[in-house]
C-alpha cells in the first residue's frame, strides 16, 4: 500500500505543479493582453483627440468642410471598433494558445510521471519478488521433506499394521 500512496502523493505534486504554472502563465498572459489593450486606447485616445483639435480648427475656419470632418470622426470609431475588435479576437487566441499549450505541458507530464510510476513499480515488484524466491525455495523444500516423512511415516504404519497382524494371527492360532 505504501508504493501507491507514493505514487499518488507524486501524481497529485505534479498535478498540483503543472495547475499552478498554468495560472501563473495565465495571469501574465492576461496582464500583458490588458497592457496592450490600455496602450493600443490610450494611442487611439491621443490621435482621436488631436484630431478632433484639428477638426475644431478647421470648423471655426471653414464652416464648409464640416461635412468632411464628420466623416473622418465616423470612420475614427470605425477604426477604434476594428481595433477593439482585434485585440479582443488576439487576446481570444493566445488564451487559447496558451490553454493548448498548457494541456499539452500536463499530458507530457503526466506521462513522465506515469512511466516513472510504471518503472519503479516494476523495480520494487522484482526486489519483492527477489527476497521472495529463497523462501519460496525454502517452502518447496520442506514441502518435499514433509511429502517424504509422511510417505515413510505410512510405510512405517503400514510395516507396523502387518506385523501386528501376523503377531495377532500367530496368538490366535
Amino acid at each position: 500500500m505504501e508504493p501507491l500512496a507514493s505514487v499518488a502523493f507524486l501524481l497529485a505534486g505534479a498535478l498540483l505543479g503543472v495547475a499552478g504554472a498554468w495560472f501563473t502563465l495565465r495571469r501574465i498572459h492576461l496582464a500583458e493582453c490588458a497592457r496592450a489593450v490600455a496602450v493600443a486606447q490610450a494611442a487611439v485616445a491621443e490621435s482621436k483627440a488631436a484630431e478632433l483639435r484639428a477638426a475644431h480648427d478647421e470648423i471655426t475656419r471653414r464652416k464648409t468642410e464640416e461635412a468632411t470632418f464628420a466623416t473622418r470622426i465616423e470612420d475614427l470609431g470605425r477604426a477604434q471598433t476594428q481595433l477593439r475588435d482585434a485585440f479582443q479576437s488576439l487576446c481570444g487566441e493566445a488564451l487559447r494558445n496558451n490553454n493548448d499549450a498548457f494541456l499539452q505541458l500536463a499530458r507530457t507530464e503526466l506521462e513522465k510521471i506515469r512511466a516513472a510510476s510504471h518503472a519503479d513499480l516494476e523495480q520494487r515488484q522484482t526486489a519483492i519478488d527477489a527476497l521472495l524466491a529463497p523462501i519460496r525455495e525454502g517452502l518447496e523444500k520442506y514441502d518435499q521433506k514433509l511429502h517424504a516423512i509422511e510417505r515413510s511415516r505410512a510405510e512405517s504404519f503400514g510395516a507396523l499394521a502387518q506385523r501386528l497382524d501376523s503377531v495377532s494371527l500367530a496368538s490366535g492360532s
